[in-house]
């Protein structure tokens, strides 16, 4: 995956988490991320999402975060599943898997939770919902 490719999954991505993220300032980042993704020109785009990505350091982190995992979309980061409670003696169970099930998608999303009640993203093929994976 390019690194312009990973950096708009990723961007497409925190569009869900912003809300918990940045609060009160998610409208204001969401509006600029989606602007930045609208643009058709390639390098119009990639400017203005790597300002609208930069513009307030929690979203610059996270994204930074994610990109050093390798964008983890197919897979699962590094320690991402659910954690048993201490003197729980029941194993830690591995984080859900979402996919898009649109079979007309043109690129079809597979996303990972990281923590319960955390909001599913849609795809960002063909912006339905992604569905719980059945593996």
């Amino acid at each position: 995956m390019s690194d312009e490719s990973a950096t708009e999954e990723a961007a497409r991505e925190i569009l869900a988490q912003l809300p918990r993220l940045v609060g009160t300032d998610a409208p204001r980042i969401t509006a600029a991320i989606e602007r930045a993704l609208s643009l058709s020109d390639p390098g119009s785009r990639r400017e203005a999402l790597r300002q609208a990505l930069r513009s307030d350091v929690r979203v610059r982190t996270w994204v930074e975060q994610r990109l050093d995992e390798g964008s983890g979309r197919t897979d699962p980061p590094a320690g991402y599943g659910y954690q048993p409670l201490a003197g729980n003696p029941i194993g830690a169970a591995e984080a859900t898997k979402f996919e898009c099930r649109n079979p007309s998608c043109p690129q079809r999303d597979t996303w990972w939770r990281s923590f319960l009640g955390e909001a599913v993203p849609r795809c960002s093929g063909c912006t339905r919902p992604l569905s719980r994976a059945s593996e």
